[in-house]
């Protein structure tokens, strides 16, 4: 039980196989669990994916977002972001190789938008299905974002060899 997800996960063996069937139940978008009451009674106030990403202080992805024009497309549908804090985007803007790259090709517009795209996923992906050692297909051409998970005292997931620092916040779409 975790919170808005409650997962079962049972292994039977026979005659040296093993079998794994996995339970999940969890709230439906925009709802989630209040202590101590049964199912998901509590609706969310979901804000539109701009105001979500500004109170989260994401406001350099946020900006860059809508420099690509890409804030319209997530908009639209229904994405999970994977979204770089501010000093990891400001990075995007000071690194050397990128600036080479860039001067190279004279398209910052499509080499950062590729980059953003390389953070989005399409659909709902929540932390609680992550598995280690798995990837999921992102909104570039045959890029993935692979997934490990870290069992220390302290467990974390690390998408891409980044730790995961705010998980399943949900926004309009």
């Amino acid at each position: 039980d975790i919170g808005d997800v409650y997962k079962c996960t049972m292994k039977v063996g026979k005659d040296g196989k093993v079998n794994v069937r996995t339970l999940v139940y969890q709230c439906c978008h925009g709802w989630q669990r209040e202590y101590g009451k049964k199912g998901c009674t509590k609706k969310l106030e979901l804000k539109s994916l701009s105001d979500t990403l500004q109170q989260m202080n994401m406001t350099e992805f946020l900006k860059t977002l809508q420099e690509t024009q890409l804030e319209k497309r997530v908009n639209d549908g229904n994405y999970t972001l994977f979204v770089p804090d501010n000093q990891a985007m400001s990075t995007l803007s000071e690194s050397d190789e990128i600036n080479f790259v860039i001067s190279e090709t004279d398209d910052r517009l499509n080499f950062v938008r590729d980059i953003l795209k390389n953070h989005i996923v399409e659909g709902w992906k929540f932390s609680h299905l992550f598995e280690d050692e798995s990837k999921i297909l992102t909104d570039k051409d045959d890029s993935y974002i692979r997934i490990n998970q870290y069992s220390y005292a302290r467990p974390f997931t690390s998408p891409s060899c980044a730790r995961i620092t705010s998980t399943d916040n949900q926004a309009i779409g």
